[in-house]
């Protein structure tokens, strides 16, 4: 079964690194967003039925729509609320951990640059 995959992070290096990471990965159609406004509303309208193995791969750190405001939107809407969303940062904060914790469509704070064996096991 395929798996959908949106990686947000406003870093076109960190974007590069996690699409190549993610290609080597079978069975996993690939999308990247440096803005987190156009991310949620391409969801929003992509979310269908055959896409229900859908995850967001989300940056913390950004401008104009930050990683947590992200969640809380995607926690808010009715169509994005079955994605799953990983958590990543370059430096993991406990209180960013902490804070993860309260949202139940986060399932796991990464560390950046993503390892191909990591994104493996969550997505299985």
């Amino acid at each position: 079964m395929e798996k959908y995959v949106t990686v947000i992070d406003d870093d076109p290096i960190a974007l590069m690194v996690a699409g190549l990471v993610l290609k080597k990965i079978p069975n996993i159609k690939v999308q990247t967003f440096t803005d987190g406004i156009e991310a949620l509303q391409v969801l929003r309208s992509s979310l269908t039925s055959d896409k229900k193995n859908q995850f967001v791969f989300l940056d913390l750190n950004m401008p104009l729509y930050d990683g947590w405001e992200i969640v809380q939107q995607m926690g808010a809407d009715e169509i994005l609320q079955s994605v799953k969303i990983v958590l990543l940062s370059s430096s993991v904060d406990p209180e960013d951990q902490q804070r993860a914790k309260l949202y139940s469509q986060v399932i796991a704070f990464l560390e950046k640059p993503l390892s191909k064996d990591a994104v493996e096991k969550l997505i299985q």
